[in-house]
């Protein structure tokens, strides 16, 4: 059965119908030509290969692959004068009408060590009309590895193909090869919300046999934030961001001021007259609020173990009132508390920290126009137990 409904398999035609035109195009000296050459010789087998090819093209559309006899036939002269026209084998197979000799076109010629573009786009269709999710992957990945060129038409499908129930399985044992599409495949993927979930369990069963960008890890775990699953997303972070990993293990204490791969990584304000930058030797950041400035100028995510459940901000604004440190609950914005850090150690808890384990802990100021700046430091962030 197939693997999904029309609306699918016509995206599945429309690749091949899209390397069926690339072929044609790639060959434009055979306008004529195939048509002479294969009037001329009863052995040239290539151009009424060729000629094959614009007859499947002539009769199919965008969405469409025509099961016409013509065309059949003319792949099948082309086969009988030489088994090397691989070409010809798939304008055969998706031109034939008959569902038994298609199928053995099919299955002979995926035994084939050569494989042309259309061919492999032929039985990527194939199998995916025979709801074959990992051969039809398999096909995929061969075509991208193959002709790398085909990305644009290729990944929407192999997207659309992950949508599709029970398929996990196929991509974790084709993603373990590490093929070249698999950094590309991550990020476009993530635009789904739906997938997300998915995605993250995906990229957590390869584990660092498969070793991703980090801009690809960072992406996905922080769209897992955006659409409201940070525990997924920050687990995502430390199993493969994490500088130091140690860092958000059970017992650990100190957050460093490390801005790498935000949110779970600082967010430093950075612009004239209001920033917070990170000293020499990293152990404090310098805060400056300018007149008229003001906002957030330091926020990162935080993972809580069932161990923790206080966050202590060390800091030194002389007294200054009109700074704070706000601690909230990362998918529950409402549960929060905020103080001021008026006092060299300032301690925040969640009323209900058993409902939260990754916090947003956000620290800000604002001077007003009318008075002085602000300008003081931060020299640590700690986790203790409540």
């Amino acid at each position: 059965m197939p693997l999904a409904g029309k609306g699918f398999l016509i995206a599945v035609t429309t690749v091949v119908a899209g390397l069926c035109a690339a072929q044609a195009m790639s060959n434009a000296w055979a306008k004529r030509g195939p048509d002479v050459a294969a009037a001329l010789s009863p052995y040239a087998a290539e151009s009424v290969q060729k000629q094959a090819i614009r007859s499947l093209r002539a009769h199919s559309g965008d969405q469409e692959i025509a099961r016409d006899p013509g065309t059949f036939a003319i792949a099948r002269k082309a086969l009988s004068r030489s088994l090397l026209m691989t070409e010809a084998a798939a304008v055969a197979g998706l031109s034939s009408g008959d569902p038994a000799r298609r199928s053995a076109i099919f299955d002979a010629a995926q035994h084939l060590s050569h494989r042309g573009r259309l061919l492999q786009g032929a039985l990527f269709q194939y199998h995916a009309e025979e709801g074959d999710l990992s051969g039809a992957l398999v096909d995929l990945d061969h075509l991208y590895r193959a002709y790398p060129e085909t990305s644009a038409i290729i990944m929407p499908v192999l997207i659309d193909f992950f949508a599709q129930q029970d398929s996990d399985k196929a991509f974790q044992e084709v993603l373990q090869t590490g093929p070249s599409w698999a950094d590309a495949f991550f990020r476009e993927a993530a635009q789904r919300d739906a997938l997300l979930l998915r995605l993250a369990r995906l990229r957590g069963s390869l584990g660092n046999a498969v070793e991703l960008q980090p801009k690809t890890d960072q992406l996905l775990a922080g769209s897992l934030v955006r659409a409201g699953k940070p525990e997924a997303g920050y687990a995502l972070y430390n199993s493969y961001l994490a500088v130091d990993r140690s860092e958000n293990a059970a017992g650990a204490q100190s957050i460093d001021w490390t801005t790498a791969y935000p949110p779970f990584g600082w967010r430093l304000a950075d612009r004239f007259g209001f920033y917070a930058r990170v000293e020499p030797g990293g152990e404090r950041i310098k805060v400056v609020v300018r007149p008229g400035q003001g906002g957030i100028f330091a926020e990162r995510l935080i993972g809580m173990s069932d161990a923790q459940g206080a966050i202590t901000v060390h800091a030194d604004f002389a007294g200054d009132e009109r700074v704070f440190a706000r601690l909230s609950c990362a998918n529950q914005p409402d549960l929060a508390v905020e103080q001021v850090l008026d006092r060299p150690v300032v301690r925040l808890a969640l009323p209900d920290q058993d409902q939260c384990s990754i916090v947003t802990l956000s620290l800000g100021g604002r001077a007003w126009s009318s008075g002085t700046g602000i300008f003081g430091t931060v020299s640590r962030v700690s986790l203790s137990a409540r």
